[in-house]
Order: structure tokens, then sequence, then C-alpha cells
């Protein structure tokens, strides 16, 4: 009975350290995940851009891609405005020209 006892404690045992070890590793995914999802906040932040960035696979590049477009957008609308402005200054400054520009040789 007795060498029969310490194998079923020593099963025990074995069966506890298995179920430690697994319990470790599913702690230690649950923190490679929690840092993987900082590192993201961390990016987003300190990009100080849009939640496009943040998500993953083929949506990254796929957003990375609309996030140049509308930052070209936004440089075109100010360009424009810009050369809006400049136009109607020019107007202001000078009541008398024309929408024609000639050259002065």
């Amino acid at each position: 009975m007795g060498l029969e006892t310490t194998n079923e404690f020593s099963q025990t045992t074995k069966v506890a350290v298995e179920t430690t070890n697994e319990f470790s590793q599913t702690t230690k995914v649950a923190v490679e995940t929690t840092i993987a999802r900082l590192q993201t906040t961390k990016v987003s932040k300190k990009e100080n851009q849009s939640a496009l960035f943040v998500e993953a696979g083929t949506n990254y590049e796929r957003n990375t891609y609309r996030l140049v477009q509308i930052s070209k957008r936004i440089q075109t609308i100010k360009i424009a405005g810009e050369a809006t402005k400049i136009k109607k200054n020019f107007e202001v400054e000078n009541p008398y020209s024309s929408t024609r520009f000639y050259s002065i040789r």
C-alpha cells in the first residue's frame, strides 16, 4: 500500500505540475497580448494618427493607403485654399485689374 500511495501521490504531483505549466503558458500568452496592445496604443499615440494604423493584416495596408490619400487631399485643399486667398488678395489690392494678366517687358 505504501508504494501505491507514493505512486498515486507522484502522479497527482505530476498532474499539478503540468496544470501549473499550462497556467503559466496561458499567463505568458496573456501578458504578451497585453504588451502587444500597449505597444500598438503607444505607436498610435506617438504618431498621433487615427485608428487606421491599429488594424492588422491586409486592413493595415489598405488603411495606410487610405490615410495617405486623405493626407494628399488635405494638402491639395490647403494649396487650393492658399491659391484662392492669394487671388482674393490680389483682386482686393488691385481693384482695377481685370482677369487678364499681361506680362511686362
